[in-house]
């Protein structure tokens, strides 16, 4: 991972003479030249990372996210009834009820349940989820 077209290493100078006429800059005033070079690499370095970050953008909002959203959709329905009908089952009677008569206690699993049948049909059918999903996997050739 990384930038493997940036090759960096360590440089080292040993027993180096540079004639006067091969200096450039003022003797001593290379620290200063080096850091105006990297605060120039930094806008470099900016404009490299905004692009990155475009391309990035962009290859995320190209998926199409149909299928994870049909399994989503499928899976998220399914539980939500099959939990709701279990709790209904298990409370009986009053898992069945809106209210009782004798207190007038609200009984919210009859409600739970109705709301959690209704995400199995809007936003397409949950058979229409399975159709979706079966197509990504066998392809049109087998489902259509």
């Amino acid at each position: 991972m990384g930038n493997p077209a940036q090759l960096t290493s360590d440089v080292v100078f040993d027993k180096v003479f540079v004639p006067d006429d091969h200096v450039t800059g003022a003797e001593n005033g290379g620290l200063r030249v080096a850091l105006g070079a990297l605060a120039l690499g930094r806008m470099g370095i900016g404009a490299i990372g905004v692009a990155m970050a475009q391309a990035a953008f962009d290859h995320a909002v190209e998926g199409n996210a149909e299928v994870e959203a049909a399994m989503a959709k499928l899976t998220g329905s399914r539980l939500a009834v099959d939990v709701a009908h279990d709790a209904i089952q298990v409370c009986g009677a009053y898992g069945f009820v809106r209210e009782l008569s004798a207190t007038s206690e609200l009984m919210p699993l009859e409600s739970i349940y109705r709301d959690a049948k209704i995400g199995e049909i809007y936003e397409r059918a949950n058979e229409i989820q399975k159709w979706v999903i079966a197509r990504n996997i066998f392809g049109r050739i087998y489902t259509g």
